[in-house]
């Protein structure tokens, strides 16, 4: 991919090129994510993590398109029809979409206030949805909501896809360190039909849990991408900056914070794709460790590369002519979304018994 399609003015408009969204269709990552049709996946979430970390690399919004974490969940739906309508890997333009949070919810995922109603011929949506990724240039959004309120919190959940120019969706932008990368969702008497149901009914929470291993795995890998095009670029610039007649990176401090940032990056990789070879050889096996591991060691090895990064270049790093700024602020916010590292620090200590 070339740099030139990730310009700085894709990232100060929040919507990137339509090349950009296209790029994860060029590298297979579309295909890679989808389930076939019958039998078992193989080598899915390896070849994704692979796509993705390529992606990431060299623009955040180009890995942030959902047809792997997000997508996931729909193509491992049991409905044939619904992977079909729901698959952009037979299209060259990607059909971006989006699953949200409630704004009360937070990390308590099942607290949904967001209803569905069943009508004659098909639902209607009230509520609101908040921190929903690209919204602004998709075409559909992939939503959660609640259609029964009987039994425990995580049942009576359902997915629904929904075009974005349904009428009764207002989509708005939220304005972040980052840029307008996500959204407010109204749903105001949104009329969707039967065939917007995802799945079986009822069963939307199931179909989330089935997609957690791949969600964090393609999270972990997109910043093992970033930590690695950071460290290339930091690489690039200390071997060419020269101060008191030699490179700053020959300069004892520097040579040695490389030096333990490409080891973390080394064990970054080799987590994230023994992870994925896991997944892979357990299709239908939950990994709440070794996914939670991997989100979160890639996830903050990408953190310290990034700070690192703008520390070593100085002001240059400082600087929007240079990257450096803008992998960070991607970065930063990667240890929040897909879960904070807090809730995974939980997620594994819970896998010993604490």
């Amino acid at each position: 991919m070339s740099s030139a399609i990730a310009t700085p003015e894709a990232d100060e408009s929040s919507t990137p090129a339509s090349s950009i969204r296209r790029w994860p269709t060029w590298v297979g990552l579309a295909s890679c994510c989808r389930r076939p049709t019958a039998g078992p996946a193989r080598a899915t979430s390896r070849c994704a993590s692979c796509s993705k970390r390529r992606c990431a690399a060299w623009h955040p919004s180009a890995a942030s398109d959902p047809p792997s974490s997000r997508h996931w969940p729909t193509t491992a739906s049991p409905t044939i029809n619904s992977r079909r309508r729901s698959s952009p890997a037979s299209s060259t333009e990607m059909h971006s979409r989006s699953r949200c949070r409630n704004p009360e919810a937070g990390s308590d995922v099942a607290n949904l206030t967001c209803r569905a109603e069943k009508v004659d011929g098909g639902w209607i949506i009230n509520g609101q949805k908040t921190w929903c990724s690209n919204a602004h240039f998709a075409r559909s959004i992939l939503l959660i909501a609640r259609t029964s309120n009987t039994g425990k919190k995580h049942e009576g959940i359902t997915q629904f896809h929904i075009p974005a120019d349904t009428p009764g969706l207002v989509i708005k932008g939220i304005d972040t360190l980052g840029g307008r990368e996500v959204n407010d969702l109204y749903f105001t008497d949104c009329r969707v039909p039967d065939s917007a149901v995802v799945g079986e009914v009822g069963n939307g929470w199931n179909q989330l849990m089935a997609g957690l291993n791949t969600e964090r795995l393609i999270l972990a890998a997109m910043q093992l991408g970033v930590a690695e095009r950071s460290f290339g670029d930091t690489l690039a610039f200390i071997t060419e900056r020269k101060q008191f007649g030699r490179p700053i990176g020959s300069f004892q401090a520097l040579r040695h914070r490389m030096a333990d940032l490409a080891t973390e990056i080394e064990c970054t990789r080799q987590l994230v794709y023994s992870v994925a070879q896991l997944a892979d050889d357990n299709p239908t096996k939950l990994l709440p460790r070794e996914a939670s591991m991997a989100k979160l060691k890639a996830t903050e090895t990408s953190k310290r590369m990034t700070i690192d990064a703008m520390q070593m270049m100085g002001g240059y790093g400082y600087a929007t002519e240079f990257d450096a700024e803008r992998l960070m602020r991607g970065a930063i916010i990667s240890t929040v979304y897909g879960g904070t590292n807090e809730i995974q620090r939980d997620n594994i200590g819970k896998t010993f018994g604490l």
